[in-house]
């Protein structure tokens, strides 16, 4: 085997196993209990995405204290922009799992999956902000 395909092989095998390191119920050996890690793991990113929104809109007023109008301006920013991440966050997962027949346990699962990856996106872009 060429050395050229050799490393090909091993990267792949790399991230292939990079990727399942880091998708804790794809080691779930059933497929309910695949289902109800990622509702899961949706239900608890969905809880501290909604206590980081509240956190940030916290800081905007801490830090924009003597400044009510542009507090105003920036909460109102945030609001129209978190509105609009969660139009996008819900039409990317249904583009995800449309491959599966709508309401079946497939879809589902596809769905949380994709809405977990995208509120921890989402937790570290907010967690990352200047305020």
């Amino acid at each position: 085997m060429s050395l050229i395909k050799m490393l090909v092989c091993g990267l792949s095998l790399l991230v292939s196993v990079s990727v399942l390191a880091d998708d804790v119920c794809s080691a779930r050996s059933e497929t309910q209990s695949i289902d109800s890690c990622y509702a899961k793991l949706k239900n608890d990113s969905e809880k501290r995405l909604n206590d980081e929104y509240s956190a940030l809109r916290i800081r905007i007023a801490e830090n924009y204290s003597t400044d009510k109008d542009m507090s105003e301006r920036y909460s109102t920013k945030l609001l129209s922009a978190q509105r609009g991440w969660l139009t996008y966050r819900d039409q990317q997962c249904a583009m995800e799992s449309l491959f599966a027949d709508s309401g079946s346990q497939a879809n589902a699962m596809l769905v949380n999956k994709c809405i977990y990856r995208i509120n921890e996106q989402r937790i570290k872009e907010m967690q990352s902000l200047p305020y």
